[in-house]
């Protein structure tokens, strides 16, 4: 019976922190696009190359968590510089995910429900986790019972064994 082959590894991406890092290095809107961009097509060779598969993780908006009704002033200082600022990031991050991530072959997922990406980020995982050990464990009762290996014995004893026509 043959093996079922291995699951392909998955890389779950932050894609707001990616982005929020690319916009507070740039400043400048053609840039971010640009970059952030750069930075997912990097990611897709990369993961391509080691048969991987990437998925992108967003916010849907920051200030909607169910995390903001225990605590208030929970990521209270990842504010932006102005308003501007924040409009300027989300058109761009639309921009983002419509004309190019649509494109790419690199599936994206927004966060719902007052989830943040995190949440969905930690979904996935556990998810995948689950999936790879059950799929090890099948692996594993399909295995044929590995015989154990003598131990051939030292330098002198197998000289020894030589010597008396053994080996």
């Amino acid at each position: 019976m043959t093996r079922p082959p291995p699951a392909p590894p998955i890389w779950l991406i932050d894609g707001t922190l990616v982005a929020r890092r690319m916009f507070g290095l740039t400043g400048d809107q053609g840039r971010f696009v640009q970059n952030f961009c750069k930075k997912v097509w990097s990611l897709r060779l990369m993961a391509d190359t080691v048969g991987a598969k990437p998925v992108v993780v967003f916010d849907r908006d920051a200030n909607v968590s169910w995390r903001k009704e225990f605590q208030r002033e929970y990521k209270h200082r990842r504010s932006f510089a102005g308003e501007r600022d924040q409009q300027v990031y989300a058109a761009n991050l639309n921009i983002v995910k419509t004309r190019f991530l649509k494109h790419t072959g690199v599936p994206f997922i927004v966060s719902e429900g007052g989830l943040e990406g995190d949440d969905v980020l930690a979904k996935l995982a556990t998810r995948a986790a689950a999936e790879r050990s059950v799929i090890e464990a099948e692996i594993r009762a399909r295995a044929p019972p590995r015989r154990r290996l003598q131990r051939a014995g030292t330098r002198d004893e197998m000289s020894g064994r030589e010597k008396q026509g053994d080996i």
